[in-house]
């Protein structure tokens, strides 16, 4: 559970207009939603700094969610302005505030301006008399997936260990929140590589969620979806498709409208995975992509990183079936969205880079497949992560293919 949305539900019943604008978001017009929010801001003086703090916090989360960074920041630091001028300060809403400052730069991948956006939250959070033991937790938990994100395995579990802590001084065993801790904790075992445990912790989080939640609640279909990325890591093809189709059900059930839900996007990237390592099928894989393409299309997210993933995914489809043209089409529209969303030293731009680089090779354009190919290199000995130290090697593999000496 996100902090973000704990405040939005505390904040909404106020006022009709609120409630519009989150029933909007809700629904996935975050551009009617911002439409609406913006006409609010003209309806009271702008001395009503509660008022304007919250709207501005509002649109901060519709930006964030349409995948502009930029101008979600800008308006959450306008909520914290406004937020400034309330006395007696409102902690809990600037720690909440904070908390998504920092969300936003976890999803872009800057981990330090994260981090420091987290400790702010903490210092509001313990200045606070309204903060509750689950919130410390989830902050906790929000800290220990910057570390996972990081690669630093034993720390992201040591706050996962600490959230947990918490929750069983305060919680009944099943109660829901256990399973987000379990679940954190799987994804890092999964990461580690160790299936066993990892598999344990996603068992865990399906027991809770099966005995304490409705049986189409959103969070089945996030564990379904993590059992299916964990079997199709162990090369169980067939049990992964089970679980992705296990969620869609589920998802189909809870809400007619599934066709247009952003949290299905993964599930069918998933699919579209499973179905390549399974036998090679990129036609049923594209199927896949394609529907994921269009509900975030549909949705507005012209500028979402996740949508770049699914371009990305497309366009090595197109390639593997040596359709160049189409490739090259979707794999450039990617590298345009990854480079106004994220920072320039994101793997995701090295994986496009190489892709674009495969695509020019094998058309015989030396000079442009050689462009990318510098820029994938240069690009990951800017990440100084394991994972880009692996990732430069598979590019200077590459060079070397080419007969290119870097």
């Amino acid at each position: 559970m996100h902090l973000g949305k704990k405040i939005r539900r505390e904040i909404r019943g106020n006022a009709p207009w609120y409630r519009l604008s989150y029933l909007l978001a809700k629904m996935g017009k975050f551009n009617d939603a911002i439409d609406v929010l913006l006409e609010l801001l003209n309806t009271v003086p702008k001395s009503n700094w509660e008022f304007h703090s919250y709207i501005y916090h509002q649109l901060g989360f519709m930006y964030r969610e349409k995948g502009k960074y930029d101008i979600a920041l800008k308006f959450y630091n306008q909520a914290l302005t406004y937020a400034h001028h309330i006395i007696p300060l409102n902690h809990k809403f600037l720690g909440i505030t904070y908390n998504d400052i920092g969300e936003v730069y976890r999803e872009q991948g800057n981990h330090l301006e994260a981090l420091k956006h987290y400790q702010q939250t903490l210092n509001h959070f313990e200045k606070s008399l309204q903060i509750e033991p689950w919130q410390f937790a989830t902050l906790y938990s929000n800290i220990g997936q910057v570390f996972r994100s990081m690669g630093d395995y034993s720390t992201a579990l040591g706050f996962f260990r600490k959230a947990l802590a918490i929750h069983k001084a305060n919680l009944l065993p099943y109660d829901p929140l256990f399973a987000v801790i379990y679940n954190n904790m799987g994804v890092v075992y999964e990461d580690k590589g160790d299936y066993p445990h990892a598999f344990l912790f996603y068992s865990l989080t399906l027991k809770i969620e099966q005995r304490s939640l409705p049986a189409d609640h959103p969070a089945l279909i996030s564990t379904h979806n993590n059992l299916g990325n964990l079997y199709q890591r162990m090369k169980n093809y067939e049990k992964a498709i089970l679980e992705f189709e296990t969620s869609i059900r589920i998802a189909e059930a809870e809400e007619s409208n599934c066709a247009n839900r952003p949290d299905i996007v993964a599930i069918y990237n998933n699919l579209g995975n499973t179905y390549i390592l399974k036998n090679d099928d990129y036609s049923t894989a594209l199927m896949f992509y394609e529907k994921a393409r269009n509900i975030l299309e549909t949705n507005g997210a012209s500028n979402n990183p996740d949508l770049a993933i699914v371009y990305h995914q497309i366009g090595n489809a197109y390639l593997r079936k040596r359709e160049y043209w189409s490739a090259l089409n979707i794999l450039e529209k990617a590298l345009k969205i990854q480079e106004d969303t994220l920072l320039p030293s994101d793997l995701s731009i090295v994986h496009t880079c190489t892709s674009l680089a495969k695509v020019f090779y094998d058309l015989r354009y030396y000079e442009q497949a050689f462009e990318y190919l510098q820029r994938a290199i240069k690009t990951a000995r800017q990440n100084k992560t394991p994972a880009g130290a692996e990732l430069l090697k598979k590019c200077l593999d590459f060079a070397k293919h080419m007969g290119i000496k870097i």
